[in-house]
């Protein structure tokens, strides 16, 4: 008798719902996930990541959108809000401050990464073959970036390049040609720039 009270007792423990597992409330940043990885408040957003972003009881206010090359998101009523350079929980401030202006007395926003951008440099313009190219490498110097693309074609110059970093979108021109001849230190790229070679003049 002993071992069997002992044994129902053991049942109806692991039967019982664990306390407090079902609580209502909006879902923290804290522990999101992307690609099976988590994700703190401190990561830093960037263009082509993917996020979701919702208001705790407002339904309609919600989207999931993938961060354009400008840095900018939609989302309902605010149109464009620049979010790319930002940590996720500046992110949240940001948007909670807008939506505070006008729409919501005290707006609670969660930010979940949904899909993290993938790690690339863009090489365009006058060179053998333009497109997006891997780059896990953070400061590569930029001429190595411009040999990922074979190179600038016949018609390419180093001195007419231009260099637009992630999440901004006015451009620096840079003649890296006279610059390497001046012995002058030439930049680097990161993930998320875009290069473009400029046409020789003839």
């Amino acid at each position: 008798m002993k071992t069997l009270l002992i044994l129902f007792a053991a049942l109806l423990a692991i039967a019982l719902p664990t306390h407090g597992a079902d609580s209502a409330g909006p879902v923290s940043t804290e522990k999101s996930s992307t690609d099976g990885r988590p994700v703190a408040r401190s990561y830093v957003l960037k263009p082509n990541d993917v996020v979701l972003v919702t208001v705790f009881g407002e339904p309609e206010l919600q989207a999931r959108e993938k961060i354009e090359a400008d840095g900018y998101i939609r989302f309902p009523y605010l149109e464009k809000v620049f979010i790319a350079t930002n940590t996720v929980d500046q992110a949240i401030q940001k948007f909670e401050k807008l939506l505070k202006d006008g729409y919501l007395v005290h707006p609670q926003v969660n930010i979940t990464l949904i899909e993290s951008a993938k790690k690339t440099v863009t090489i365009l313009g006058f060179v053998s073959k333009p497109g997006p190219y891997p780059l896990d490498e953070e400061g590569i110097p930029i001429l190595d970036a411009i040999g990922f693309a074979g190179g600038i074609s016949n018609l390419g110059t180093l001195n007419k390049v231009t260099l637009v970093r992630a999440g901004q979108s006015k451009p620096q021109l840079f003649k890296l040609q006279k610059m390497q001849d001046d012995g002058q230190a030439l930049p680097k790229v990161y993930p998320g720039d875009r290069i473009n070679v400029g046409e020789r003049t003839f």
